[in-house]
């Protein structure tokens, strides 16, 4: 559960930070599945990946990601 869950937090900075799609972040974050990874996505942070997005878009990426506790540096380049 711990791993799925580092897993959802690289995902969601790869969403709102650098814009990548759904599919792109399940894969890049190590879900197979984009459906499952949605379902996931939904259980730890209450919203869809989409909506995820939109508002990191609408509140500025930085000032979001902040807001759940999330930090660029989980992403290893």
């Amino acid at each position: 559960e711990l791993v799925r869950i580092l897993r959802l937090k690289k995902a969601a900075v790869v969403i709102a930070k650098y814009g990548y799609s759904i599919s792109e972040a399940a894969y890049v974050s190590g879900f197979n599945d984009p459906k499952y990874f949605s379902k996931c996505f939904k259980k730890q942070f209450d919203k869809t990946p989409n909506t995820f997005k939109k508002e990191a878009m609408q509140m500025g990426s930085e000032k979001y990601l902040k807001k759940y506790k999330l930090d660029v540096s989980i992403i290893k380049k």
